[in-house]
């Protein structure tokens, strides 16, 4: 009797232990992580070949007011564990939950545009169902032609964004050159297609959602894309 009851009762502890390593585990937060999809192709205005798509690498495009850069097929999937939210600014990677398309430009310039990141631009973007168009001013750092989309933007060193994304090569050279440039930066933007309308919403999941971003007329914004990407919610 003795006996079974000791038995019973290493039972009873060994259960009991059991029940608390399950309830540590799926108490435990979950790994932050961040699904994007790169684009895999983009064309300048002559329809020729962009090297402003694919996994970040600071192989740039160079765009005007008379030249843009077309972005399709975001396939170039990548799963970031955790610290691109703390890289662009935000406590954790949550707040990325909150928009839908990221980009990055190389930026030479010494003098930063006053709105704290990317140079003016245009963009629009469509499923090819619904439409969506803005106006970017590096001024303001925000949509000058409407509420939506909404933008948000900033900068990064060059180290800090090789850091992060480590090429793992770089034929061009142009990585390696942009760490010798007095104040050159990689140039971060967000964008928000959300609508108040879900009738009218844009899903960037489509395979036939695209991207169209131009230069300004005015000289003011001649960016230097270097690629796309469409955050997975």
């Amino acid at each position: 009797m003795k006996r079974n009851a000791e038995r019973s009762g290493q039972r009873s502890s060994a259960l009991g232990a059991a029940l608390a390593v399950g309830l540590l585990l799926t108490s435990a937060p979950a790994l932050a992580q961040v699904t994007i999809s790169w684009a895999k192709h983009a064309t300048d205005r002559d329809c020729k070949p962009s090297p402003a798509s694919g996994l970040p690498d600071a192989k740039f495009d160079t765009i005007s007011g008379s030249n843009h850069v077309y972005v399709t097929n975001f396939e170039v999937e990548k799963t970031y564990k955790e610290g691109l939210g703390k890289l662009l600014g935000f406590a954790d990677d949550k707040p990325l939950k909150n928009w839908d398309v990221i980009a990055f430009e190389v930026d030479s310039h010494q003098n930063p545009p006053k709105g704290g990141g990317r140079q003016s631009s245009i963009w629009f973007f469509t499923d090819q169902l619904h439409a969506a168009a803005g106006s970017f001013s590096e001024t303001e750092g925000r949509n000058t032609s409407g509420t939506r989309p909404i933008f948000k933007t900033g900068r990064l060193t060059p180290k800090e964004y090789g850091d992060f994304f480590r090429p793992e090569n770089d034929p061009s050279g142009q990585f390696a050159a942009l760490k010798n440039v007095p104040g050159g930066s990689i140039e971060w933007i967000l964008i928000d297609l959300r609508t108040d309308d879900p009738r009218q919403a844009i899903l960037t999941t489509s395979e036939r959602f695209r991207i169209w971003v131009g230069g300004v007329p005015d000289g003011t914004g001649n960016p230097d894309p270097d690629t796309f990407g469409v955050i997975r919610h």
